[in-house]
């Protein structure tokens, strides 16, 4: 029994347990792609779901292309190679110009948004100066008193001066001859003035708060069109060389050029490249 059980084998691996490593091999050589795919996803709203699925296509077959290139390329199969080294060549140089496309319109659709809030936050500056100046102007006259309280004391002078008042028949121009009417008129005028220019001040006020509001739901505006290529404008400044919007705009293109041919790249060799590896082939 102890010979017996010395002499048993372990039972073979069944094909589950063959498969599971190679599955999670090809999950992890497949990651190199997702960068490709996300840039055709994102450009899905411009070009619609048609032209990203077709994109996303050529990517996954640029990198199996690429792939069989190499594959046939250790077997010393030159035709077969060469067949394949050219699709793959072909897939990646549209999976680039598809790439540049689409990243160049993602940073002006940015560059234009960053635009456009720049300008919002600009007017709406400007109108706040403009309010809380005229806003200056109606307390210089009012203060902080409510119209409320204003029309209390208009009531006051009245009631108090209830003769005078009902003599020049509500202050009419034509019946104020004394002087104590005169006085009378006057400083309710000066109180009718008053409750105007707090009215016209509390309006402005609530103009004032929807102002507000609007800068707290779109939030804080970008100090710069494009960070990046000021940045890089500001890095040449320091060896005296000045940079245009029309340089910026060059940086921002050889920006997407890079990272156009780094993802095309990535996504055309990276899933060979980790294959091979794990494979341990030279």
């Amino acid at each position: 029994m102890v010979a017996a059980t010395k002499d048993k084998k372990p039972a073979p691996a069944t094909k589950a347990e063959k498969r599971s490593p190679t599955i999670f091999k090809l999950c992890i050589a497949a990651l190199p792609l997702y960068p490709a795919i996300r840039i055709n996803l994102d450009a899905a709203q411009g070009q619609g779901e048609t032209w990203a699925i077709v994109g996303i296509g050529f990517v996954i077959f640029g990198a199996v292309c690429i792939e069989h290139a190499i594959h046939s390329l250790r077997d010393k199969q030159a035709f077969s190679s060469a067949l394949w080294g050219t699709l793959g060549a072909g897939f990646l140089a549209l999976n680039l110009l598809n790439a540049i496309g689409n990243l160049a319109a993602h940073s002006d659709h940015s560059r234009d948004q960053n635009r456009a809030k720049m300008v919002a936050a600009e007017s709406l500056s400007s109108q706040k100066v403009a309010l809380q100046k005229a806003r200056s102007e109606q307390a210089k006259v009012a203060g902080e008193a409510t119209p409320e309280s204003i029309e209390a004391e208009i009531k006051a002078q009245k009631a108090a001066n209830a003769k005078l008042w009902n003599a020049s028949f509500s202050c009419d121009l034509a019946w104020i001859t004394r002087d104590a009417t005169k006085a009378l008129c006057a400083t309710i005028a000066e109180l009718e003035a008053k409750k105007a220019a707090a009215v016209k001040r509390d309006e402005i006020d609530a103009k004032l708060a929807k102002l507000d509001e609007k800068e707290e739901t779109k939030g804080e505006a970008p100090s710069t069109v494009d960070s990046f290529a000021d940045a890089m404008a500001d890095g040449l400044s320091a060896f005296g060389y000045s940079v245009d919007e029309k340089g910026k705009l060059a940086i921002v293109r050889a920006r997407d050029w890079g990272k156009a041919a780094g993802v095309e790249l990535l996504a055309g060799f990276g899933p060979t490249a980790l294959l091979l590896l794990f494979s341990g082939r030279n």
